[in-house]
């Protein structure tokens, strides 16, 4: 099945890439352990990690469980507090937003939120297992480069994707 390049255009995403677009997989596609994932993007449209709402997992990239959220508290994998999750925003300790998931918008910092109780950490996922390498596929043609996704409203934090998850 080839991934579904659907994006929504927006102005501030194309020029902040340079009018480059990404191609990000429908979320429908995106299983892991047979439970959807969303993609979060940071403040310059990038794909930064996959979010799973279902458990509050977060992970990199390349699927490597790095946070969970609990509450409106995003933590480490070790449990350290990070920063926030609030209305699909991933915010810094400050409360400023550093990368959103589709459809959501920063707005205005909000006041910053009591840090919470550091959680029980979750068990870690299990990583799934690597599937047989398939023959090597005749090559197809080029796709027609889609437009990144719509950059929401609002202001952003200078903290990074990875300085956040980093901690």
């Amino acid at each position: 099945m080839q991934p579904d390049t659907r994006t929504l255009p927006h102005s501030n995403c194309q020029r902040r890439n340079s009018g480059r677009a990404h191609r990000v997989p429908n979320v429908a596609e995106n299983i892991f352990k047979g439970r959807a994932v969303e993609p979060i993007f940071d403040c310059n449209c990038r794909l930064v990690g996959w979010f799973n709402s279902e458990r509050g997992y977060v992970f990199s990239t390349q699927m490597r469980f790095v946070a969970f959220v609990r509450g409106n508290g995003l933590f480490s994998s070790g449990s350290k507090h990070l920063g926030f999750f609030m209305n699909g925003i991933f915010r810094d300790k400050r409360a400023g937003a550093v990368a959103f998931l589709r459809g959501s918008s920063p707005g205005a910092t909000p006041a910053t939120p009591a840090t919470p109780a550091t959680p029980a950490t979750p068990a870690t996922p299990a990583t799934p297992a690597t599937p047989a390498t398939p023959a090597t596929p005749a090559t197809p043609a080029t796709p027609a480069s889609p437009a990144t996704p719509a950059m929401p409203a609002g202001t952003f934090s200078s903290t990074s994707w990875d300085m956040l998850i980093r901690g």
